[in-house]
């Protein structure tokens, strides 16, 4: 009786896997095709920049990157990472949507986190649809917001109605794992200048 529950336990959680929307809740806008090279592939493991991500190659986040890359290349598991880089090349130039459509297979909902940039190197929440069952959703970063607000101060035509946003399903912060929380205030004129400086 016990064993018949068990099989019967087990076949609900296997039927409940494969019927569970997926969504991946820590995603970016993917680049657009003219600004692939604006970030290193190697970067898709690490937030380390320079040598730290080079040395990043032996680190268990990369090392089972490459392994699963290889197996949606189609290449052999011990291939080197620049074989890697040239069989993507190849299969970006032959058919950039549908290797982005098989990387997505399966998936619901993106909740991108748009605060990467302003969109000059990356596409729009929205254009991610097309590989999603579901509506891509935006998950905003409050430094953006902050920095948007000191663009308003500077220059009250500017636009920036984010929480009326229907497609914005969160706010975010990265600042626990850029400088930790214990964030040392600045007067407001020293604030104002570091924005300004980025406009």
């Amino acid at each position: 009786m016990t064993e018949a529950c068990d099989t019967s336990a087990l076949e609900h959680l296997r039927r409940t896997i494969r019927t569970c929307p997926v969504v991946d809740n820590h995603a970016h806008n993917l680049l657009r095709p003219t600004q692939l090279k604006t970030y290193p592939f190697l970067s898709i493991t690490s937030e380390a920049h320079g040598g730290a991500l080079e040395d990043h190659t032996t680190a268990l986040s990369h090392l089972r990157a490459a392994r699963q890359l290889s197996e949606l290349y189609g290449c052999d598991e011990d291939v080197s990472w620049d074989a890697l880089l040239v069989k993507r090349q190849e299969m970006l130039e032959k058919d950039p949507e549908g290797l982005i459509r098989t990387c997505l297979e399966g998936t619901h909902t993106l909740l991108l986190d748009d605060g990467i940039d302003d969109g000059t190197t990356v596409h729009p929440y929205q254009w991610h649809d097309r590989f999603t069952t579901g509506s891509t959703r935006r998950i905003v970063r409050i430094e953006t917001v902050a920095r948007d607000i000191m663009k308003r101060l500077h220059d009250p035509d500017q636009p920036w109605e984010a929480i009326e946003d229907r497609a914005v399903v969160g706010f975010k912060s990265v600042i626990c794992y850029r400088t930790g929380l214990d964030v040392k205030p600045q007067s407001d004129d020293e604030l104002q200048s570091a924005v300004l400086a980025d406009l």
